[in-house]
Protein backbone atom coordinates (compact mmCIF):
# COMPACT_ATOMS: atom_id res chain seq x y z
CA UNK A 1 0.00 0.00 0.00
CA UNK A 2 1.45 3.53 -1.08
CA UNK A 3 0.56 6.35 0.38
CA UNK A 4 1.39 10.38 0.39
CA UNK A 5 0.41 13.43 2.07
CA UNK A 6 -1.31 15.90 -0.39
CA UNK A 7 1.46 19.35 -0.18
CA UNK A 8 0.18 22.86 1.16
CA UNK A 9 0.28 23.58 -2.60
CA UNK A 10 -2.56 24.93 -5.20
CA UNK A 11 -3.51 22.72 -7.91
CA UNK A 12 -2.15 24.81 -10.45
CA UNK A 13 1.67 24.48 -8.45
CA UNK A 14 0.99 20.74 -7.97
CA UNK A 15 -0.06 20.25 -11.91
CA UNK A 16 3.05 22.20 -12.78
CA UNK A 17 5.31 19.87 -10.66
CA UNK A 18 3.84 16.69 -12.00
CA UNK A 19 2.68 17.96 -15.54
CA UNK A 20 5.64 16.04 -17.10
CA UNK A 21 4.54 12.50 -15.86
CA UNK A 22 0.70 13.07 -16.49
CA UNK A 23 -1.32 12.60 -19.21
CA UNK A 24 -3.32 15.36 -21.12
CA UNK A 25 -6.41 13.40 -20.14
CA UNK A 26 -5.34 13.49 -16.57
CA UNK A 27 -4.52 17.16 -16.78
CA UNK A 28 -7.67 17.88 -18.49
CA UNK A 29 -9.88 16.00 -15.69
CA UNK A 30 -8.08 17.59 -13.00
CA UNK A 31 -8.85 20.92 -14.44
CA UNK A 32 -12.30 20.68 -14.50
CA UNK A 33 -12.40 20.21 -10.77
CA UNK A 34 -13.59 23.27 -9.29
CA UNK A 35 -12.98 22.52 -5.20
CA UNK A 36 -9.27 23.20 -4.86
CA UNK A 37 -8.45 20.09 -2.40
CA UNK A 38 -10.25 18.10 -4.57
CA UNK A 39 -8.22 18.90 -7.57
CA UNK A 40 -4.84 18.94 -5.71
CA UNK A 41 -5.52 15.27 -4.30
CA UNK A 42 -6.82 13.73 -7.93
CA UNK A 43 -3.35 15.46 -9.64
CA UNK A 44 -1.42 13.88 -6.63
CA UNK A 45 -3.05 10.55 -6.75
CA UNK A 46 -2.09 10.20 -10.48
CA UNK A 47 0.90 11.15 -9.97
CA UNK A 48 1.44 8.90 -7.02
CA UNK A 49 0.02 5.81 -9.17
CA UNK A 50 2.27 6.61 -12.17
CA UNK A 51 5.40 6.74 -9.64
CA UNK A 52 4.33 3.36 -8.38
CA UNK A 53 3.32 1.71 -11.21
CA UNK A 54 6.30 2.79 -13.32
CA UNK A 55 8.62 1.30 -10.76
CA UNK A 56 7.01 -2.09 -10.66
CA UNK A 57 7.17 -2.19 -14.69
CA UNK A 58 10.70 -0.63 -15.17
CA UNK A 59 9.12 1.42 -17.04
CA UNK A 60 8.69 5.68 -16.77
CA UNK A 61 5.75 7.16 -15.22
CA UNK A 62 5.02 9.29 -18.51
CA UNK A 63 4.97 6.22 -20.73
CA UNK A 64 1.81 4.49 -19.26
CA UNK A 65 -1.26 4.19 -20.71
CA UNK A 66 -4.74 3.41 -18.75
CA UNK A 67 -7.94 2.66 -20.22
CA UNK A 68 -11.56 2.07 -18.34
CA UNK A 69 -13.37 -1.11 -18.47
CA UNK A 70 -17.59 -0.58 -18.32
CA UNK A 71 -17.21 0.06 -14.41
CA UNK A 72 -14.85 2.25 -14.80
CA UNK A 73 -11.94 0.01 -13.22
CA UNK A 74 -8.86 1.70 -14.41
CA UNK A 75 -6.41 -1.04 -16.28
CA UNK A 76 -3.01 -0.62 -17.41
CA UNK A 77 -2.85 -0.41 -21.31
CA UNK A 78 0.20 -0.79 -23.72
CA UNK A 79 0.05 -1.42 -26.82
CA UNK A 80 -3.20 -2.20 -26.96
CA UNK A 81 -3.50 -4.87 -24.31
CA UNK A 82 -3.93 -4.66 -20.81
CA UNK A 83 -1.25 -6.05 -18.08
CA UNK A 84 -0.97 -7.09 -14.41
CA UNK A 85 -0.33 -5.65 -11.99
CA UNK A 86 -3.64 -4.85 -10.38
CA UNK A 87 -4.00 -1.90 -8.93
CA UNK A 88 -6.73 0.66 -7.06
CA UNK A 89 -6.11 3.88 -6.20
CA UNK A 90 -8.10 6.36 -4.00
CA UNK A 91 -7.55 10.25 -2.90
CA UNK A 92 -9.08 12.31 -0.73
CA UNK A 93 -8.75 15.37 1.26
CA UNK A 94 -5.12 15.45 2.74
CA UNK A 95 -4.25 12.18 1.38
CA UNK A 96 -4.17 9.92 -1.00
CA UNK A 97 -3.19 5.81 -1.79
CA UNK A 98 -2.88 3.23 -3.91
CA UNK A 99 -2.60 -1.19 -3.63
CA UNK A 100 -1.16 -2.83 -5.98
CA UNK A 101 -0.54 -6.68 -6.51
CA UNK A 102 0.49 -8.57 -9.10
CA UNK A 103 -1.21 -12.10 -8.48
CA UNK A 104 -4.49 -11.29 -6.71
CA UNK A 105 -7.52 -8.76 -7.07
CA UNK A 106 -7.04 -5.85 -4.70
CA UNK A 107 -8.96 -2.35 -3.94
CA UNK A 108 -8.54 0.38 -1.60
CA UNK A 109 -10.69 3.87 0.25
CA UNK A 110 -9.49 6.33 2.20
CA UNK A 111 -11.74 8.86 4.25
CA UNK A 112 -11.13 11.77 6.38
CA UNK A 113 -12.24 10.76 10.27
CA UNK A 114 -14.51 13.76 10.16
CA UNK A 115 -16.30 12.31 6.91
CA UNK A 116 -18.05 10.57 9.22
CA UNK A 117 -21.11 13.46 9.44
CA UNK A 118 -22.05 13.24 5.81
CA UNK A 119 -21.76 9.23 5.51
CA UNK A 120 -24.22 9.27 8.55
CA UNK A 121 -27.14 11.39 6.35
CA UNK A 122 -26.77 8.42 3.56
CA UNK A 123 -27.00 5.99 6.27
CA UNK A 124 -30.11 4.05 5.06
CA UNK A 125 -27.60 4.00 1.05
CA UNK A 126 -25.29 2.86 2.80
CA UNK A 127 -26.03 0.17 5.70
CA UNK A 128 -27.55 -2.76 5.87
CA UNK A 129 -30.31 -3.36 8.82
CA UNK A 130 -27.97 -5.26 10.66
CA UNK A 131 -25.24 -3.04 10.71
CA UNK A 132 -26.98 -0.47 11.98
CA UNK A 133 -28.00 -2.66 14.93
CA UNK A 134 -24.78 -3.03 15.62
CA UNK A 135 -23.72 0.48 15.51
CA UNK A 136 -26.13 1.56 17.97
CA UNK A 137 -24.90 -0.34 20.47
CA UNK A 138 -21.72 1.55 20.15
CA UNK A 139 -21.19 5.58 21.97
CA UNK A 140 -21.13 8.17 20.23
CA UNK A 141 -17.64 8.74 18.99
CA UNK A 142 -16.93 4.91 18.38
CA UNK A 143 -20.52 5.06 16.40
CA UNK A 144 -18.35 7.63 14.14
CA UNK A 145 -15.16 5.82 13.68
CA UNK A 146 -16.85 2.71 12.82
CA UNK A 147 -19.14 4.43 10.43
CA UNK A 148 -16.11 5.74 8.30
CA UNK A 149 -14.47 2.24 8.60
CA UNK A 150 -17.41 0.40 6.95
CA UNK A 151 -17.76 2.95 4.21
CA UNK A 152 -14.16 2.45 3.31
CA UNK A 153 -14.56 -1.15 3.61
CA UNK A 154 -17.12 -0.98 0.88
CA UNK A 155 -15.96 0.97 -0.84
CA UNK A 156 -12.28 -0.76 -0.87
CA UNK A 157 -14.48 -4.17 -1.63
CA UNK A 158 -16.31 -2.61 -4.66
CA UNK A 159 -13.16 -1.42 -6.54
CA UNK A 160 -11.61 -4.43 -6.27
CA UNK A 161 -14.55 -6.84 -7.22
CA UNK A 162 -13.80 -4.11 -10.42
CA UNK A 163 -18.00 -3.08 -9.93
CA UNK A 164 -17.96 -0.03 -8.11
CA UNK A 165 -20.93 1.94 -7.23
CA UNK A 166 -23.21 -0.24 -9.07
CA UNK A 167 -23.18 -2.84 -6.07
CA UNK A 168 -25.85 -1.66 -3.44
CA UNK A 169 -24.01 -0.77 -0.39
CA UNK A 170 -26.81 -2.03 1.97
CA UNK A 171 -26.02 -5.89 0.24
CA UNK A 172 -22.32 -5.83 1.75
CA UNK A 173 -22.59 -6.79 5.11
CA UNK A 174 -19.81 -5.66 7.34
CA UNK A 175 -18.94 -7.39 10.96
CA UNK A 176 -16.56 -6.86 13.59
CA UNK A 177 -15.46 -9.35 16.31
CA UNK A 178 -14.02 -8.82 20.01
CA UNK A 179 -10.73 -8.81 18.27
CA UNK A 180 -11.66 -6.54 15.15
CA UNK A 181 -11.22 -9.31 12.49
CA UNK A 182 -13.33 -8.43 10.09
CA UNK A 183 -15.98 -10.66 8.13
CA UNK A 184 -18.08 -9.60 5.21
CA UNK A 185 -20.95 -10.87 3.99
CA UNK A 186 -23.01 -10.53 0.44
CA UNK A 187 -25.02 -12.22 -1.98
CA UNK A 188 -23.86 -14.97 -4.79
CA UNK A 189 -24.77 -12.13 -7.37
CA UNK A 190 -22.30 -10.09 -5.91
CA UNK A 191 -19.63 -12.23 -4.96
CA UNK A 192 -19.55 -16.30 -4.61
CA UNK A 193 -17.33 -16.07 -2.04
CA UNK A 194 -16.57 -12.85 0.19
CA UNK A 195 -14.74 -15.59 2.60
CA UNK A 196 -11.74 -15.39 0.11
CA UNK A 197 -10.64 -12.05 0.88
CA UNK A 198 -8.85 -9.84 3.44
CA UNK A 199 -10.09 -6.89 4.97
CA UNK A 200 -8.25 -4.11 7.05
CA UNK A 201 -8.69 -0.85 8.12
CA UNK A 202 -5.40 1.20 9.03
CA UNK A 203 -4.39 4.95 10.38
CA UNK A 204 -1.91 6.04 8.43
CA UNK A 205 -2.03 9.35 9.69
CA UNK A 206 -4.37 11.37 13.01
CA UNK A 207 -7.14 12.52 10.55
CA UNK A 208 -7.61 9.73 7.54
CA UNK A 209 -9.16 6.04 8.07
CA UNK A 210 -7.34 3.80 5.02
CA UNK A 211 -9.06 0.35 4.29
CA UNK A 212 -8.22 -2.02 1.92
CA UNK A 213 -9.53 -5.52 0.83
CA UNK A 214 -7.32 -8.02 -0.99
CA UNK A 215 -8.52 -11.68 -2.61
CA UNK A 216 -6.65 -14.83 -0.91
CA UNK A 217 -5.08 -16.76 -3.36
CA UNK A 218 -5.03 -20.57 -3.23
CA UNK A 219 -5.64 -20.11 0.43
CA UNK A 220 -2.84 -17.53 0.73
CA UNK A 221 -2.96 -14.21 2.70
CA UNK A 222 -0.85 -11.10 1.35
CA UNK A 223 0.20 -9.06 4.11
CA UNK A 224 -0.23 -5.26 2.86
CA UNK A 225 2.72 -3.50 3.34
CA UNK A 226 3.00 0.27 3.97
CA UNK A 227 5.21 2.36 1.90
CA UNK A 228 4.78 6.55 2.31
CA UNK A 229 6.01 8.73 -0.41
CA UNK A 230 7.06 12.17 -0.46
CA UNK A 231 5.90 14.86 -3.49
CA UNK A 232 6.67 15.06 -6.07
CA UNK A 233 7.52 11.41 -6.56
CA UNK A 234 9.97 9.74 -9.22
CA UNK A 235 9.87 10.99 -12.96
CA UNK A 236 8.18 14.11 -11.82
Amino acid sequence: LHFARTPSLSPRECLERLRSILSPHEIARGERIRRDSAARSFFVAHALLRSVLARELSTTPAALGFASDDFGKPLIVTNGATHVPEFSLTHTDGIVACIVATDRRVGVDAEPIDARDGIAEMIDRVLSRAERAALSTLDTNARGARLVEIWTIKEAYAKALGKGLSIPFPMIEVAFDRTRAIAVETSEDIDRDPTAWRFQTFTPTREHVVSTAVENVANDEADVVFEEHEFPFIGA
